[in-house]
């Protein structure tokens, strides 16, 4: 870690510890344990409770809105060691493996690597970028056994969670240190993963625990087309832990990381001089790290107050710039007694991002540093019209970008419960997509051609963007028709304003050096609609078997209404079709054998064939606190293409078939 990140982050200690200290806090609520969640039955799995919709407590079967609930034992049977990959189990996400370290994620159309209109949290921390928009997925490491639950609404949630939020939020929820008693330690190896350890230790007596963790892993990365290795290696570390204290009317959270990643590959950008390009080792390196603390009390009267204040630092260096970006984050939250008509929320925070750029000849910003802030409140009300029957929940968000100006996303929700086995419900809202940095600011050459003198085609940023923006409406039904036996679906109309596209300029001859520019610029040039229906089924045939499938469809079509915009931002990027089944078998012996299967459809506009997918995972326990286990990725294909980045990386990387085989041992 540098001596910079160090001195950045210990100075944040002390507004920290002030914060919470000027809390009185309630016990935080015990959330269910592994053991607990593999004994719930299915109707009891579906009446656990999410924050996504209301930032309060309430059942995930009765929230209006496209909700889906990845538990802690979904994820411990998953078998996979990064995020992204969890997100795949998730029906209506795609999630498309670019190479070793970087994914493309995305609800609802609009998918590509940095997908800029889904919003990820962990924790209620903001890990979007505002210089590229979009999430690095390479640095958003966790102990997958340290999560509660990931909770993922395809639904627009901008009024609770501010922009960004276009086609849906991705809440990651952690478990508080008082239900990770067990101290742990986690080797891997194969194939294509040389190597993953990860160790948790544990502690804590009466009122407080806490935990810490430390995680390194290898992995050697991906081929080409033609099988050859694509130089696509991936490494990093990553440490961090998390305290937890209860008071009589209170609770107290502080918790934090530090990381340091390196993902390797080739690079292909323009130079001044002949021969006008060069193919560079891209070699990506990343670190930073966040503190967080985060305090709750009960009121008076049945009320809540929450508050929550964080600081985030990353740095991330390539071969054409280094980007350092640090944000800090305070929000203040109110919520009523849950009563038989009313529960309502309110709240208002503030944020400072600060982005430095190191720049060359291929990108850069200007200025090179900025610093933005956003203030923001929001409310909503969930109104029983008819108690127990019919539910009204209303709410906007006013937010202030200094870039942007002010934006309000209101939304509409009404659920019918018809019976206490099915859920009816609709709504309507709007969310916004802010412009990032490289939109506003930046430059960007793409290439050089040796005419006389040279030609230039390069991006320049816009300061006149307005942000994009979303209406949507949905439709959306659950019913269980046995206690083993459940069905979701949801239908949705989204409409698509301001959508950033680009066109190529006037050319023009500027100095130094003499050169001919041919400038490609962006503006607010299109609109697009997109629907399609959402479709999910859980069953429960018997005891030691569940079964989960599921079924997408999406239909996309952009409109340029300024020409001679380009239409750059193509809804083939995602697949018109998705489809997948999962099961968790429990065998005789204490094994358990699980399975899953993805088909995705072609991206049109990316040239990327359909494939399917087989994922593969069988645990043995030897022993209460020693489990083997085996994990098959890409089982039924020797390598497929599942996305093509729109970076300038020469090469396709392909995704292998990868095996590995590890322990787990609690202590």
């Amino acid at each position: 870690m540098s001596p910079r990140l160090f001195t950045s982050i210990r100075k944040s200690f002390l507004p920290l510890f002030l914060l919470a200290g000027a809390l009185a806090f309630v016990p935080a609520a015990a959330g269910q344990g592994d053991e607990e969640l593999r004994d719930l039955s299915l109707e009891q799995l579906l009446d656990l409770e999410v924050t996504s919709l209301m930032k309060v407590q309430e059942p995930a079967f009765q929230v209006p809105a496209a909700v889906h609930v990845l538990t802690a034992e979904d994820i411990r049977r998953s078998g996979v060691r990064t995020l992204p990959e969890l997100l795949r189990m998730v029906p209506g996400l795609h999630v498309a493996r670019v190479d070793s370290s970087r994914w493309a994620v995305s609800a609802r159309g609009f998918n590509r690597e940095n997908s800029n209109k889904l919003l990820v949290l962990i924790d209620g921390r903001d890990i979007y970028t505002p210089i590229l928009s979009g999430v690095f997925w390479d640095v958003q490491g966790l102990l997958l056994e340290d999560i509660e639950r990931i909770e993922v609404s395809r639904s627009p949630g901008g009024t609770l969670w501010g922009a960004n939020a276009v086609n849906g939020v991705v809440n990651i929820v952690t478990k508080s240190a008082f239900e990770t008693v067990d101290s742990l330690l986690t080797i891997a190896s194969g194939a294509e993963e040389q190597l993953f350890t990860e160790v948790r230790l544990t502690g804590g007596k009466g009122s407080s625990a806490w935990r810490v963790f430390a995680q390194g892993f290898d992995r050697e990365g991906f081929v080409d087309r033609d099988g050859a290795f694509a130089g696509d290696r991936w490494r990093g570390l990553r440490g961090g832990f998390r305290w937890d204290r209860s008071f009589a009317r209170g609770s107290l959270t502080v918790q934090g990381d530090v990381f340091d990643t390196t993902a390797e590959g080739q690079v292909q950008i323009a130079t001044p001089e002949p021969p006008f390009q060069r193919l560079l080792p891209d070699g990506n390196k990343a670190d930073g790290g966040y503190l967080l603390t985060r305090g709750e009390r009960n009121l008076t009267g049945g009320s809540r107050l929450e508050a929550r204040l964080y600081y985030d630092r990353n740095r991330r260096t390539n071969p054409t710039s280094t980007a350092t970006h640090d944000q800090f984050d305070i929000e203040v939250q109110h919520s009523g007694p849950a009563s038989r008509r009313h529960r309502w929320v309110w709240g208002a925070g503030y944020r400072s991002s600060d982005d430095d750029l190191d720049g060359s000849f291929v990108y850069s910003l200007d200025p090179e540093r900025r610093r933005t802030e956003i203030f923001s409140a929001f409310a909503q009300d969930r109104w029983a019209l008819i108690p127990e029957r019919l539910v009204l929940t209303a709410g906007t968000k006013l937010e202030h970008h200094d870039l942007s100006g002010f934006e309000v996303q209101p939304s509409l929700r009404l659920a019918w419960f018809p019976s206490p086995q099915q859920t009816l419900w609709g709504g309507v809202s709007r969310a916004v997509r802010t412009p990032n940095r490289t939109d506003y600011d930046g430059h960007f050459t793409f290439s050089v051609q040796p005419t006389n003198p040279p030609t230039y085609v390069s991006f320049f940023g816009d300061r006149d963007l307005d942000p994009e923006s979303v209406v949507a409406w949905e439709v959306g039904h659950r019913i269980r028709p046995s206690s083993g036996l459940s069905f979701d679906s949801t239908v949705f109309f989204n409409r698509y304003r301001d959508l950033v596209s680009y066109r190529v300029g006037t050319p023009f001859f500027d100095t130094p050096p003499p050169r001919i520019t041919v400038p490609i610029v962006p503006l607010n040039g299109s609109e697009a609609e997109a629907w399609g229906f959402e479709l999910s089924v859980e069953w429960r045939p018997i005891e030691r078997l569940q079964l989960q499938g599921s079924y997408s469809f999406l239909d996309v079509d952009i409109e340029i209404t300024s020409p001679p915009a380009e239409r750059l931002i193509e809804g083939g990027s995602s697949p018109r079709h998705q489809a997948g089944v999962r099961s968790f078998l429990d065998l005789p012996g204490g094994l358990q054998l699980d399975a899953f299967l993805y088909w995705v459809d072609r991206l049109e506009s990316l040239a990327v064939p359909s494939y399917f997918r087989t994922d593969l995972r069988l645990a043995w326990p030897l022993s209460p606190d020693l489990e083997l286990f085996a994990v098959v990725e890409n089982a039924t294909d020797d390598q497929h293409l599942e996305f093509i980045s729109n970076t300038a990386s020469p090469v396709l990387t392909e995704i292998e078939r990868a095996f590995s085989v590890g322990a787990t041992w609690r202590f």
